[in-house]
């Protein structure tokens, strides 16, 4: 009896005191406005300068929309980018925004060409406004690179 009690003290302790100090994952790698942080070996940081865009065009569906800045410096030893395919934007509402609307851009960030090793470039994240609230820029691993911990970029709009 007295090893049983020990045995379950000391899983209590490993497994409940170990919990309690544990970060979930999804918290470990959380950036917003001014952070800076690596993902797939592109430096990226995005700015607090918000700009504001309005437009009735039918092609852009009428969205109000804003952009912000965002830096990319490549740290690999190989040309690299960023496609539609690294993130996914959600609006406050939890509901991912379409990526058809804003990719047609030529100064949105997934237009941006291949940069060599070492090189910076400043392009822009394109948003559709659905009110106040936390924007989230999901930045995740790509199919079968397991080793890429998700990103989140939290963009509060007051």
């Amino acid at each position: 009896m007295k090893y049983v009690i020990s045995f379950a003290l000391l899983l209590l302790i490993s497994f409940g005191v170990a919990g309690c100090n544990s970060t979930p994952q999804e918290f470990r790698n959380m950036y917003s406005f001014g952070d800076t942080f690596v993902f797939n070996d592109l430096e990226i940081k995005f700015s607090d300068n918000i700009e504001w865009l309005n437009t009735n065009d039918s092609a852009e569906n009428g969205y109000n929309k804003f952009r912000i800045p965002v830096e990319i410096i490549n740290l690999a030893r190989y040309s690299s980018r960023i496609t539609q395919d690294y993130f996914t934007i959600f609006s406050p509402d939890g509901i991912a925004q379409p990526q058809n609307w804003w990719s047609t851009n030529e100064s949105d960030i997934t237009s941006m060409p291949r940069i060599r090793n070492g090189t910076s470039f400043t392009s822009y994240m394109y948003f559709s406004y659905e009110g106040r609230g936390n924007y989230v820029v999901e930045f995740r691993r790509l199919a079968g690179w397991d080793t890429l911990e998700p990103v989140e970029v939290w963009i509060p709009i007051r």
